[in-house]
């Protein structure tokens, strides 16, 4: 998947990018119908079309919210987050689910080479179709104490009858949001 590919060129690239902004949450709004498709999708469907992606970084964790414009979980949805530190460390969030179940799973690390299945106790995933909300909640630990963080994200749905839409978000080859600082508690 190009997301993935393009990951080790981005992560150096979001390290050395000058005057980045700091932000204490990051809300973006992506807009609706840009997503790819491949092989006929449902014509005029925003299934997994995602509207707005929330990052918020305090002292105990990072929560990542996807909102999208439509959610059927009688197929199957993929979603990929990425978090990259000031300091490097990177964590992969990879995940699948339908309406009879799903997996998520956590890679983590101090570099791109060392991604591992390391665990990051406490790591959730929460799923609201009704609301059509995908919620990720990573402890700050799995992100190596970074003073900041940068996220981006992609969905994508597969239909049954054939086809497939992508979107992705704060990621055009590198990561384009804001840094995101660490909220200290008052």
């Amino acid at each position: 998947m190009k997301f993935r590919a393009a990951i080790g060129v981005a992560a150096v690239i979001a390290l050395i990018t000058p005057g980045a902004a700091f932000a204490k949450t990051n809300n973006t709004f992506d807009p609706l119908g840009d997503q790819t498709a491949t092989d006929s999708p449902p014509v005029g469907s925003h299934e997994m079309d995602i509207t707005k992606f929330t990052t918020t970084y305090k002292r105990t964790g990072i929560t990542v919210r996807i909102k999208v414009a439509a959610m059927d979980i009688d197929d199957v949805n993929r979603v990929e987050v990425l978090v990259i530190g000031t300091n490097g460390y990177v964590v992969s969030i990879s995940g699948k689910f339908d309406q009879t179940s799903s997996e998520f799973g956590v890679l983590n690390g101090s570099s791109l080479r060392q991604l591992s299945r390391i665990g990051c106790s406490g790591f959730s995933a929460s799923v609201k179709q009704s609301a059509k909300l995908m919620t990720f909640k990573v402890p700050a630990g799995c992100v190596g104490g970074a003073s900041a963080i940068k996220t981006a994200a992609a969905t994508t749905a597969l239909f049954a009858a054939g086809g497939e839409l992508y979107d992705d978000v704060n990621y055009e080859g590198s990561f384009t949001g804001p840094w995101v600082p660490k909220r200290h508690a008052r």
